[in-house]
């Protein structure tokens, strides 16, 4: 069944591969307002922000490894070194938004993700197919249905 969302959040279940288990990703305001427990190195399981930005330390695993990633202003103000198809190594965000079409595998099927706010200027859709300088990659990511 097709979700669309319709204000300024991710009106959708997105269900990621969580440590400790998270199923459910539900945000309700304008940022994501849930725990989303990642797989991080060093192991950092809550993420919660708390303004328009990303106001923690979210611990990807990187090639080659970047322990920490500390936004600083309301974009993405970091190198995070994605594991990517094909290899990517370094990200780097040169807008105050996500600027590009990001493409999850989620469950249920939703090709399209159509944010109307600025702070997510993107689509998630099955295949991506970057056409800014902000995510210059391919980034496959895996969820975890219901």
């Amino acid at each position: 069944m097709s979700q669309k969302p319709t204000s300024m959040s991710l009106q959708t279940h997105l269900n990621f591969t969580t440590n400790p288990p998270q199923h459910h990703y539900k945000p309700t305001t304008t940022l994501l307002q849930t725990h989303i427990n990642l797989i991080t190195n060093p192991p950092q399981l809550y993420y919660k922000p708390t303004s328009t930005s990303l106001q923690t330390h979210l611990n990807f695993t990187a090639n080659p490894p970047q322990l920490h990633y500390k936004p600083t202003s309301t974009s993405l103000q970091t190198h995070l070194n994605f594991t990517t198809d094909p290899p990517q190594c370094h990200y780097k965000p040169t807008s105050t938004s996500l600027q590009t079409h990001l493409n999850f595998i989620i469950n249920p099927h939703q090709p399209y993700y159509k944010p109307t706010s600025t702070s997510l200027k993107i689509q998630l859709q099955l295949q991506y197919k970057p056409t800014s300088t902000s995510l210059q990659t391919h980034l496959n990511f895996t969820t975890n249905p219901p």
